[in-house]
């Protein structure tokens, strides 16, 4: 009878493991899934830090669903998920001690001993402490396991049966998270190189082939308010180049740049490197803001100590300057036709003699206006 009871609970034993197997390989299917599904890692890469991650509704819902299911496949007490942000982590928490609801907070490393373990890590009975709050004495756990999403952060999971996380167990936690690291890594290489495509890589503003959308979204920010469209163009910029060198004549661009963000950037406005040594600004507000932002940055421009060092011989040591056209957006109107418009005031300005902002205002009377 012994023998017939060993061999049925060692039957009963094959069987829920064999269970807990499908249950895991269900679980990875169903994580892929998602996460292919929602973009999430490419909404992840795209947060510039992990406080606009955890606003990602799409993201969230993604650790939402992950802790949700690792927990009920593993029959885990808590699923900790947790990744690196410089000296902080940001944690995705789901614990039965908190009826299963699902937290998100940004923790200190120094609170944690988890951040060394480099491989998959069963922790000894010895080292097992309450990590919540909410526990009971009684509700100390048995098993504890930390798997390690490779340079990005990890996961713990906490069992009430000792040796919960057998052999197997562990190979198929180990699976999940190298997929988990995989896809945050080559999503990461994808967006890096996306970004990198409309960025100009000397001055690292937004180059001409990203002008469009981000005409488009300023049009959908601003809404019923204006919007004005700049170019802006360093004079004389042959003449560096030729008597100074390309090296100072790229930093002169780099400046300018510089420049441009400082100003622009406070108006929620764009810049764009237009091509050589021509930038285009879109600016939601009116002509009178816009022009004082444009003349400021002109003024700036030829008081600084880099421009007045040039002291260009083949002009004579003329004053550096920049020349600006800009016009106001209209409706039907396209980015390239309101470039062509601030083109009209740009070299209505050189014309005029340069150093000067000149305003489009599309009126055949008074077509253009100093300001």
């Amino acid at each position: 009878m012994d023998n017939i009871n060993n061999q049925l609970n060692s039957q009963k034993s094959l069987k829920n493991e064999v269970d807990v197997q499908r249950s895991m390989i269900w679980l990875l299917g169903e994580i892929m899934r998602t996460a292919y599904k929602t973009a999430t890692f490419t909404e992840l890469m795209h947060s510039v830090t992990f406080t606009e991650l955890m606003s990602s509704v799409t993201f969230t819902e993604f650790m939402q669903s992950a802790t949700d299911m690792i927990m009920g496949v593993t029959g885990s007490s808590i699923c900790f998920l947790w990744l690196n942000n410089k000296d902080k982590i940001v944690v995705f928490e789901r614990n039965i001690y908190n009826n299963n609801e699902f937290i998100t907070y940004i923790a200190e490393k120094s609170e944690y001993n988890i951040l060394d373990k480099k491989d998959i890590y069963v922790y000894k009975s010895e080292e097992i402490t309450m990590s919540s709050s909410k526990h009971q004495p009684s509700d100390l756990p048995k098993s504890k396991i930390h798997v390690p999403l490779i340079d990005l952060g990890g996961v713990i999971l906490e069992h009430t049966q000792e040796e919960y996380f057998t052999t197997s167990k562990q190979l198929f936690l180990q699976t999940l998270g190298v997929f988990v690291a995989l896809n945050i890594k080559t999503t990461n290489m994808l967006v890096l190189s996306s970004k990198e495509s409309e960025l100009d890589p000397m001055t690292q503003v937004y180059n001409r082939r990203y002008i469009d959308k981000l005409f488009n979204s300023i049009k959908a920010r601003a809404k019923n308010k204006n919007i004005m469209v700049a170019i802006i163009d360093i004079d004389y910029f042959k003449s560096i180049n030729d008597e100074k060198g390309h090296d100072i004549g790229d930093e002169v661009i780099k400046f300018v740049a510089q420049l441009l963000q400082l100003y622009i950037r406070d108006l929620h406005g764009e810049v764009i490197r237009y091509g050589g040594d021509e930038f285009v600004v879109i600016v939601p507000s009116d002509e009178f803001i816009c022009a004082n932002a444009l003349n400021a940055i002109k003024d700036t421009y030829k008081n600084s100590e880099l421009i007045r060092s040039l002291n260009l011989k083949s002009k004579n040591n003329i004053e550096m300057s920049l020349t600006i056209g800009m016009t106001k957006y209209l409706a039907d109107y396209g980015i390239k036709k309101m470039i062509t418009m601030a083109d009209e005031a740009l070299y209505e300005g050189k014309h005029k003699g340069k150093d000067i902002v000149v305003y489009n205002n599309q009126n055949n009377e008074a077509k253009f206006i100093r300001f």
